[in-house]
């Protein structure tokens, strides 16, 4: 079956929070930044801002977990049948894979719209199902190993669109910070999350299961009655068949597990736009803090660009303009005093007379200097090279400056590095 395209498509989303949101992704580079609340909120709220991505009659069930504990054998249980991939591999799942279970007879034909994140299969419905209507059951990749970055939009696009989310946890992984980067988004999306612990060994279950509760008491105190309520599932179900398990406490687990989700309301299309609308008020200051800090660097380099064009000017007319020495100098005086003195026809005949009878003079002088290897500093040309040693001085002074605030830990560095490799330029 051919894989669904994928639900981030920038042409599918008509939204003018589109460029801010995709001008976010530049606040999460390297891989560790991309599983932070803000990274993942972002591709989230993309995916739900895009038109007709849920649909009201369709009850949409994420199973969710980072890798190996258990998220493909969870979701055979819960449907009583073996469709979903299971390895002792890590990383097996690399795509969201949606079982669809339909309201009347079953086919084999799955939907084509709404358009989805993954490949679909169809399911039978299984006995003791407790609610009527279409069924989709995710079985989703993990998020939290360093492969997860080829495929994390399209998980994340599946928990865009998900009415209710089972997270499946183990004794090694319920700790973990990426995890609970995920569940804070999911507690601001503010939909039903249902806790199930796997794997656990029988006679550590309880200490696990406290030790959990008490861990979402204090990281995220709004999931709190949902960990007060997480199930687990012992570490012998592996080895059972999901149709018929042998140990009574998994069958047992997994009728209290559809009998919650057989409480979770439909996930109106309307919702999503609420939804993301809250991801981005929470978010907002994060995402936009590199444009921000940015826009601050350049103000700061306009003000430091100001002062060193002043220091400039200043040089400049110290060692050439004021200069006493300069011929350039006396000559410019001459014409602004005989100026002064409502003279101006006679200032400038005056001063090209002055020049052409002292030309001879001067060239004499620059000869004796030249023998005695004095430096040529009221030679002709002497103004561009003073010029140009002052630019390539005001030039220095920004780069270095540059290179300063590049060293700063914050969001404009990239933007003063690029700005001194300008200037070395």
């Amino acid at each position: 079956m051919p894989e669904a395209p994928s639900a981030y498509d920038p042409a599918a989303v008509p939204s003018p929070l589109h460029r801010v949101l995709t001008f976010g992704a530049r606040v999460y580079r390297n891989a560790d930044a991309q599983t932070q609340p803000g990274a993942l909120a972002r591709v989230i709220a993309c995916c739900a801002l895009r038109p007709a991505h849920a649909d009201g009659s369709l009850r949409s069930v994420a199973v969710l977990g980072p890798t190996q504990v258990g998220k493909s054998s969870v979701v055979n249980l819960l449907l009583s049948q073996e469709l979903a991939g299971v390895s002792p591999l890590a990383g097996y799942t690399t795509c969201p894979e949606g079982f669809l279970i339909q309201a009347g007879p079953q086919t084999d034909e799955p939907p084509t719209d709404p358009p989805l994140p993954g490949r679909l299969r169809p399911a039978r419905r299984p006995c003791d199902w407790p609610a009527d209507g279409r069924w989709l059951v995710w079985d989703t990749p993990d998020f939290d190993t360093l492969s997860a970055s080829q495929y994390r939009d399209k998980l994340l696009a599946v928990v865009a669109s998900a009415g209710s989310f089972v997270v499946v946890l183990s004794a090694e992984k319920y700790a973990d910070l990426t995890v609970w980067h995920m569940l804070e988004v999911l507690a601001l999306l503010e939909r039903p999350v249902l806790f199930v612990l796997n794997k656990l060994p029988e006679r550590q279950a309880e200490a696990i299961l406290a030790a959990f509760q008490a861990h979402a008491r204090q990281q995220i105190p709004r999931l709190a009655p949902a960990a007060d309520a997480a199930l687990w599932l012992p570490w012998t179900h592996a080895a059972r068949t999901p149709d018929a398990p042998d140990d009574p406490r998994v069958a047992t687990t997994i009728a209290q597990l559809r009998r919650r989700l057989a409480e979770t309301p439909v996930l109106e299309p309307a919702r999503l736009k609420r939804d993301a609308a809250r991801l981005i008020r929470t978010y907002w200051d994060a995402w936009t803090a590199p444009i921000r800090a940015e826009h601050a660097a350049l103000r700061r380099f306009d003000q430091q660009l100001d002062h060193a064009v002043q220091r400039f000017v200043r040089r400049y007319r110290e060692t050439f303009l004021d200069d006493p020495q300069r011929y350039d100098t006396l000559h410019r005086v001459t014409a602004e005093l005989l100026t002064l003195l409502d003279v101006p026809y006679l200032a400038r005949w005056l001063g090209q007379a002055r020049f052409w009878l002292g030309l001879p003079a001067r060239l004499i002088a620059r000869q004796l200097r030249s023998r005695r290897k004095a430096p040529e500093r009221h030679a002709a040309g002497g103004e561009p090279l003073v010029l140009g040693e002052l630019v390539d001085q005001l030039l220095v002074e920004l780069t270095r400056f540059c290179l300063q605030q590049a060293q700063q830990p914050d969001d404009a560095s990239a933007l003063w590095r690029a700005l001194a490799r300008r200037l070395e330029q």
